[in-house]
């Protein structure tokens, strides 16, 4: 599902590029998938080389952490080759997924309308929080002053939180819209349901979105505090590098793997009808027979879309310059 989400994010955005990115992927996944593991290797050799051209300590500690994730993401490649090719061919059948059920765009547009007006509504609050004063008096200066009461930075907070959390839920109903069309048409070609049932699904299911959504907003902010952490210790120690290394890796790989678990579930509760808590069960005993599988799929995906939005962004950028 990943392929087909992402592929219609750069529709809506490009419909030209899109339209080649596509076409790409349908008749060259193999090729792409295999070129984003040998540029992201590449990425790291080259950041090693440049800060090895640098005569500092600290620059000798990151260029060698470079080298070590180079050789690390080889021996990935390696090691999950063929789950990696699976992928490829995952992203193909993605692309005549969407040439089949072209409805699918109007549920993306549903989502993001859904995602426009709940930001427009995050703007205008937050904004007009700063506008909630109240008058105190000083009983030193005999003078009054405008002041920001203590409940407004609770209130920003939660604010904060709770878009952060609504964000992740429409990208969950959009996945439910996108595993209804696509699971019937895979599963029963002749008796495909329109995508308005699809979006009406959603009410259903919203407390299973909702949880999701929630598991899926908690991975996202430990992610976000262990990659903050890096700050505690300085530049010049040692340790610093392999910690924000090992720390970043950590929360990297813990969201992925929430992401997936949390991302299957809603896929499989739109097929099967349980709740999130039966769906989760189900996932896990899938995944623990193919973990592998799922995880190198999820991960291979995100990085071969994330490696074309890169490009097609940089040859914009070239040809306006």
């Amino acid at each position: 599902m990943d392929p087909l989400i992402d592929t219609i994010d750069l529709f809506r955005n490009s419909p030209g590029i899109a339209i080649a990115w596509v076409v790409a992927l349908r008749f060259l996944a193999r090729e792409i998938v295999i070129l984003s593991e040998l540029c992201k290797i590449a990425i790291f050799i080259v950041a090693g080389v440049v800060y090895s051209a640098f005569s500092w300590w600290a620059n000798f500690q990151v260029s060698f952490i470079c080298f070590a994730v180079a050789a690390a993401l080889a021996a990935y490649a390696i090691w999950a080759r063929a789950k990696i090719l699976f992928a490829a061919k995952m992203i193909a059948h993605s692309t005549i997924a969407m040439k089949e059920n072209p409805s699918i765009f109007i549920g993306g547009l549903f989502c993001k309308l859904l995602f426009v007006g709940n930001a427009a509504f995050f703007v205008y609050f937050f904004a007009e929080s700063f506008n909630v004063v109240e008058v105190k008096k000083s009983t030193s200066t005999y003078s009054c002053s405008f002041e920001s009461p203590s409940y407004v930075g609770k209130i920003d907070w939660f604010l904060c939180v709770s878009y952060l959390w609504s964000i992740l839920l429409f990208e969950k109903m959009r996945l439910s819209i996108i595993a209804g069309v696509v699971g019937s048409w895979h599963f029963h070609p002749l008796e495909k349901p329109s995508v308005w049932l699809a979006i009406r699904n959603i009410g259903p299911s919203f407390g299973t979105l909702s949880v999701s959504a929630l598991i899926s907003s908690i991975a996202e902010y430990i992610n976000k505090t262990l990659n903050q952490t890096s700050g505690w210790c300085s530049p010049t120690i040692c340790f610093t590098w392999p910690l924000r290394l090992v720390l970043c890796c950590c929360g990297a790989c813990f969201k992925t793997l929430i992401q997936m678990l949390t991302k299957y579930s809603v896929i499989l509760h739109v097929f099967t009808g349980k709740p999130f808590v039966g769906s989760a069960k189900s996932v896990f005993k899938i995944m623990s027979r193919h973990f592998k599988g799922g995880f190198v799929t999820e991960v291979t995906s995100k990085s071969a879309l994330i490696l074309g939005s890169y490009a097609f962004s940089l040859g914009i950028v070239m040809v306006t310059w």
